[in-house]
Formats: C-alpha cells, sequence, structure tokens
C-alpha cells in the first residue's frame, strides 16, 4: 500500500538570521530565515527541487541534491533549506529558497555524519567578489543550523582556498594542511582533540 503523507511539508526547524540588501538604503541589514527539512514522501518538496536544477544553473551541487532526495526514504539522508518563507510550508517557494544542504550517515560508520552537498542560492554567492549579491552569510547560517542537529559534522571540501577557508571560520578543522578532509564536533574536548592531531600530523611529532 502507498503511504500518501503529501499534506505533510518540510519541517520547520529553526529560524536563523542572515544579511539583506536593502536596495533604498543601499547596505545590507539583519533579516530572519527558516530551516527546515525536506519531506521525503511530500511530492511538493521534491518537485521544488526538481525546479530548483532548472532555475539554478549556474549551481554546482543542485542536480546532485534533488537527486540524493529522492532516496530519502530508502538511504539515511536528510536534505535541508534555507528559506526567507515565513508559512505555509506544506508547499515550498522556490524563489524563496536561500541555500540547500544534504546530509548522510555514512554507510559504514553510521556514527559518521557526512555534510555531503552545501549549495548556496548563486544569486546569493559572491564568488567573484563582485559584490552584487541580495544576501551575505547563507552558507554560515546553514552550518550554524546543521551544527543545532548533529554533534558530530564531517565533509569533504572543493580543492578552493577561498571554499576551504569557508569552513575553518565556520569552526571546521582540517585533518591536515591540504586533506580537505573537515571535522567539527559539538564537544569542545573534541575539537581541541582535533587540533592536537592535526599538529602532530603536520610536525611529525
Amino acid at each position: 500500500m502507498e503511504v500518501n503523507s503529501v499534506s505533510f511539508g518540510a519541517v520547520p526547524i529553526n529560524r536563523i538570521k542572515v544579511q539583506k540588501l536593502n536596495k533604498n538604503k543601499k547596505k545590507f541589514e539583519d533579516y530572519f530565515v527558516n530551516f527546515v527539512r525536506l519531506e521525503p514522501y511530500n511530492k511538493k518538496d521534491l518537485e521544488a527541487l526538481e525546479f530548483l536544477t532548472q532555475k539554478w544553473k549556474d549551481a554546482k551541487y543542485v542536480q546532485q541534491i534533488s537527486t540524493a532526495a529522492h532516496w530519502m526514504k530508502e538511504k539515511s539522508i536528510n536534505v535541508y533549506a534555507l528559506t526567507n518563507q515565513k508559512r505555509n510550508f506544506e508547499k515550498l517557494q522556490t524563489d524563496k529558497i536561500l541555500g540547500l544542504a544534504e546530509m548522510r550517515k555514512d554507510e559504514h560508520d553510521p556514527e559518521n555524519i557526512i555534510l555531503y552537498h552545501l549549495q548556496v542560492r548563486p544569486s546569493a554567492m559572491n564568488v567573484n567578489q563582485t559584490g552584487r549579491v541580495n544576501y551575505k552569510h547563507v552558507g554560515s547560517s546553514i552550518l550554524s543550523s546543521l551544527k543545532k542537529i548533529y554533534d558530530d559534522i564531517s565533509l569533504f571540501s572543493d580543492k578552493d582556498d577561498n571554499i576551504e577557508n569557508f569552513y575553518r571560520r565556520n569552526g571546521f578543522i582540517d585533518a591536515f594542511k591540504g586533506s580537505r578532509h573537515f571535522v567539527w564536533n559539538k564537544n569542545p574536548f573534541k575539537r581541541l582533540i582535533y587540533k592536537i592531531e592535526k599538529f602532530r600530523l603536520e610536525t611529525g611529532i
């Protein structure tokens, strides 16, 4: 029997602050948005992601996230969205989605939670350092929201100094220079252990 729960939409997790451009004042101001978890049995959530694969054509990971969302019923995958939508989350408004994140449990180590993909809406990315964006701190706000859900997060970064520095600024520790493997733990003591291990690997002590 097919499970029909399309009446349930994305689940609000928390409200978090980003910065939005006030075009009249020509400056960025604090602005609260919502972090939500997409539901695996909600067709509208999946349709919203499929639509974004066409709308965000310059987004590197939106296609992978959309594909992964179709496996949420069978695998330990969660997909989250940051949106400036205020209510009626049973139907996500694609023009209000600011970013996406795909989280998975490691098949070989279920305790290891991996951030597979993090995607910010292209118009909210300052890729070329031009400053022509409508929102700031979208990626950092997604990471902050994930830290409220997971005690331990690991990821493999693109080989890009700006991206690697982005994760470092957000409290992630690379295993050692050039590894592109980043980890974060809610426990400050474990974060200290990560730093000690990184120092040992880099110095050979």
